[in-house]
């Protein structure tokens, strides 16, 4: 069984590479949302789950703004990111490549996981089964960039072992 001195640093160097590239994941899906037709352009999952979250919540609706609605999606989008990146050092293991390619079949696993599983079990966010083919494509390709970047970074962030 592995120490908690050794699991640490690769919880905490996979939480900042899943925070760190939940951002350029985020410029991401805003770019390529404004690709769509806009009629296929809603909302993006982060705010749709977080307005869902908060429906589930028991606080007035009423009481939270479209821009708080906003900040709190990024807050959201950033923490879940870091949340599924501190997990990402026990799927490394098994998965073979570099840190990019282990990152990207990482990302696509989250995107997987989180939309085909969780989310739609938990009722914060349709089955993608059910979403535009293209709303899918953005957030496949979102989480090409998020995998792509935290791989390289979590690659960069763990000592090599000989």
């Amino acid at each position: 069984m592995a120490s908690s001195q050794a699991v640490l640093p690769g919880l905490i160097n996979g939480a900042v590479s899943g925070f760190v590239a939940t951002l350029p994941m985020t410029l991401a899906m805003l770019v390529l949302n404004r690709t769509l037709p806009p009629r296929e352009s809603d909302t993006l999952p982060p705010v749709e789950i977080t307005d869902n979250l908060i429906e589930k919540a028991p606080v007035p609706e009423a009481s939270v703004s479209q821009k708080q609605l906003l900040g709190l999606s990024l807050v959201n989008h950033f923490a879940y990111g870091s949340t599924v990146g501190a997990l990402m050092p026990a799927a490394a293991k098994a998965i073979p490549g570099m840190p990019v390619q282990k990152g990207i079949v990482y990302g696509l696993m989250v995107w997987s996981v989180s939309y085909l599983g969780l989310m739609p079990a938990m009722k914060l966010y349709p089955n993608a089964k059910d979403e535009p083919a293209r709303m899918n494509t953005l957030m496949i390709l979102a989480h090409v960039v998020w995998g792509g970047v935290a791989g390289s970074l979590f690659g960069r962030l763990e000592p090599k072992r000989g």
